[in-house]
């Protein structure tokens, strides 16, 4: 009787990468992946934006106190400035100024400009400085605007309570009478505390 051959342990494998394996953590891969699809990506305000995203998650599942979530500077928005046909149109970036936006100048701090802040940490690959020192996408259609940090709480707060009552939804007493045009001032409710504590002004990087 012919003797069975000797089991032999079968071993789990899968084909690798034509590069190897990646020794990246799960939150880096996610990150580069992200920003890599993120056409929008601007040097220093993504990286603010996923930071408070990652305390956001850990506040929730309880491994962070609220006071300790990172709050933003400001906001980065980028403002259409052309028709979809690429003709120029000023018209977004004049509504975006009434809130209280400004143009961001494309010339590094030392001579006045914004390239070199924390929220701006070189113009973003692609990106045009124009003549006049605005920022503008590769295809000239957005330009990169800014917000202090007390008109963004403005901004939001207003926003909020706009989407609150046209929901049907009461209106909390701290948005009660602060829907007004503060001129870029830091709001504070009563009490003292400062709507700054949670100014997560817009998603970041949209357009209007």
């Amino acid at each position: 009787m012919a003797k069975s051959p000797t089991p032999r342990q079968l071993i789990v494998s899968q084909p690798t990468s034509p590069f190897g394996e990646a020794t990246l953590t799960e939150d880096q891969l996610d990150r580069g992946t992200t920003f890599q699809e993120d056409y929008m990506y601007v040097d220093g305000w993504s990286d603010m934006l996923h930071e408070r995203d990652v305390h956001v998650r850990e506040y929730k599942e309880g491994t962070r106190n609220g006071s300790d979530i990172r709050t933003l500077p400001g906001n980065v928005y980028l403002s259409r400035c052309a028709q979809v046909g690429g003709a120029m149109d000023a018209q977004k970036l004049m509504k975006a100024k009434i809130k209280g936006y400004r143009a961001v100048d494309g010339r590094p701090v030392a001579q006045g400009g914004d390239v070199g802040r924390d929220w701006l940490t070189k113009i973003p690959q692609g990106w045009i400085l124009q003549p006049d020192n605005t920022i503008r996408s590769p295809a000239g259609d957005l330009q990169m605007m800014f917000a202090d940090q007390g008109t963004a709480a403005r901004n939001h707060q207003q926003k909020e309570r706009l989407w609150l009552e046209q929901s049907g939804n009461a209106v909390p007493e701290r948005l009660g009478a602060q829907a007004d045009m503060s001129g870029g001032k830091e709001i504070t409710q009563k009490g003292g505390n400062s709507v700054v504590d949670t100014p997560r002004a817009a998603k970041g990087n949209q357009t209007k």
